[in-house]
C-alpha cells in the first residue's frame, strides 16, 4: 500500500516537472533541482531542516542579471552604463519576471503550503518572480551559462521590442516621488 502510494506520488511528479519542462523548453539531468526551484518557504514550515528555492533564487537573480547585461550591451553598442541600466531595470523588475512566469503557467507547479495556496500565493507576482529566478538558477546548476542564456532570452523574446513597449511605462524616480 504505502510503497505504490509513494511510486504513484513519485510518477505524477515526474509527470508534472515533464509538462514544466516542455513549457520552460529545458530538460532536467537532475530533477531535484527543478524541485528544489519550485518550493516555496511555506511548503516546509513545519521542517524548517528541509531546503526551499531562496538560495536557487539569489543564484537566479545574479545569473539573470548576468545574462542581460550582456545581452544588452551586445544589442545597444552606442548605450552608456547608464542608459544600459535604465534598460536592465525593466526587465530585472518584478513584473516582468512575474509576467514570464504567468505565461509559463508556473503557478501550477509550484510546491507551498496548503494555507498559502487557499489565498492563491501560487499566482502572486513576487511568488512567481522569486520562482523565475530559482528556475533559472537551477538550470545554470544544471545546464551551465549557456543554457540558462537560452532560455532566459527566449522567454523574454526580442528585448529590443519589449524596452520600446515596457520602458515608456517604467519611471522608477517617479514612481518614487508619486
Amino acid at each position: 500500500g504505502i510503497q505504490v502510494s509513494q511510486s504513484l506520488r513519485i510518477k505524477n511528479m515526474n509527470t508534472k516537472l515533464g509538462e514544466l519542462e516542455k513549457k520552460i523548453n529545458y530538460t532536467f539531468h537532475d530533477k531535484t533541482l527543478l524541485e528544489l526551484a519550485l518550493t516555496h518557504p511555506s511548503h516546509n514550515e513545519h521542517d524548517q531542516a528541509k531546503p526551499d528555492n531562496q538560495r536557487m533564487e539569489f543564484l537566479g537573480d545574479s545569473i539573470l542579471s548576468a545574462i542581460l547585461t550582456e545581452a544588452l550591451y551586445l544589442n545597444f553598442p552606442d548605450e552608456d552604463e547608464g542608459a544600459l541600466s535604465r534598460k536592465r531595470a525593466v526587465f530585472i523588475r518584478g513584473i516582468s519576471l512575474a509576467n514570464i512566469g504567468k505565461d509559463l503557467r508556473i503557478d501550477k507547479f509550484i510546491k507551498m503550503s496548503s494555507s498559502e495556496l487557499i489565498q492563491h500565493g501560487n499566482k502572486r507576482n513576487s511568488t512567481l518572480e522569486d520562482t523565475i529566478e530559482a528556475i533559472i538558477g537551477s538550470i545554470f546548476l544544471d545546464g551551465g551559462m549557456d543554457e540558462a542564456k537560452e532560455c532566459v532570452l527566449r522567454w523574454f523574446g526580442d528585448l529590443s521590442e519589449k524596452l520600446l513597449t515596457e520602458q515608456p511605462n517604467y519611471n522608477p524616480k517617479g514612481q518614487l516621488q508619486e
